[in-house]
């Protein structure tokens, strides 16, 4: 963030221990106030925190989760799911 990035990806941290999954997740956390959208990608997934517009494409069989991270959320669309 410092260094001036559009886009930060995270890569591989999603391991075995669950206290540092969780602090890589709060990273995403820090991206939030500057609008720099930010992900953690490994093998099997992507993981996207955000508070802004978000557009997803996948493909049939793709499995989607959404988890709100605040105890309210507001002006979701969802389209092309089933």
């Amino acid at each position: 963030l410092e260094r001036g990035a559009s886009h930060i990806s995270i890569l591989g941290a999603t391991g075995g221990r669950l206290d540092h999954t969780l602090g890589n997740l709060f990273l995403l956390a820090r991206c939030l106030p500057s609008g720099i959208p930010a992900c953690i990608m490994d093998q099997d997934q992507c993981i996207h925190l955000t508070d802004q517009t978000l557009t997803l494409t996948g493909t049939i069989g793709d499995t989607l989760s959404l988890l709100p991270a605040t105890p309210q959320v507001s002006g979701g669309s969802l389209t092309g799911l089933e």
